[in-house]
């Protein structure tokens, strides 16, 4: 058997780790995000927040928090481009009343 190559141990199958998955992505070009329980699509693989609520509808001041594979959730900053790939999750964020 001939010696492993070092660039080879840490092989991706699919490209380098950043590269897009294509399955997150379908024939037309479309890329999706949930938000709640909803499926939401955008022909780009980039998105801003405020793109995000003219697609869903509502006050993009209200927020949007990520929420990550193990559970948690972290503040999205509402000038970051969001990546679509792979297809990330959102919950709108929670409004206070103050009384």
């Amino acid at each position: 058997m001939p010696p492993k190559h070092p660039d080879h141990e840490h092989h991706h199958p699919h490209g380098p780790p950043n590269w897009h998955d294509p399955c997150d992505e379908d024939s037309r070009g479309q890329f999706y995000f949930d938000v709640g329980d909803q499926t939401y699509t955008h022909d780009r693989p980039r998105i801003t927040v405020a793109e995000v609520f003219e697609i869903i509808g509502g006050d993009p001041n209200q927020g949007l928090v990520r929420c990550m594979p193990d559970g948690t959730v972290e503040s999205v900053d509402p000038d970051e481009p969001i990546r679509l790939v792979p297809r990330p999750r959102f919950r709108l964020r929670p409004r206070f009343k103050r009384g």
